[in-house]
């Protein structure tokens, strides 16, 4: 049992690391997806739900072709009723949109 909970410490201070490296690189190149992307998984592995998804949203305003990732923010902000501004719901409608014209 210990080592397994010295095992989860080691990866969330992991985590932490990559976390800390990619804030880093997003405060120069801000524009990323992939980041943004990467972030959002981070903060879902460090079960900070509303943190991943406004990550994963940022992803999406970014790049809004990524099809896995706006079903799994729309599946995530539904399970966790993620409280989201008026402006986000308006986003998502046109990514959903452009879902069904041509994705």
């Amino acid at each position: 049992f210990l080592s397994l909970v010295s095992h989860r410490f080691e990866l969330r201070d992991k985590l932490l690391s990559l976390f800390r490296y990619i804030n880093d690189y997003l405060s120069i190149n801000d524009d990323c997806a992939v980041a943004h992307k990467l972030q959002g998984k981070i903060y879902e592995n460090l079960m900070e739900k509303k943190n991943a998804f406004t990550a994963y949203c940022k992803s999406l305003e970014i790049d809004g072709t990524q099809k896995d990732l706006f079903e799994k923010s729309i599946f995530d902000y539904i399970q966790y009723n993620i409280e989201v501004k008026q402006p986000l719901i308006n986003f998502y409608v046109d990514i959903y949109s452009l879902r069904f014209n041509g994705w």
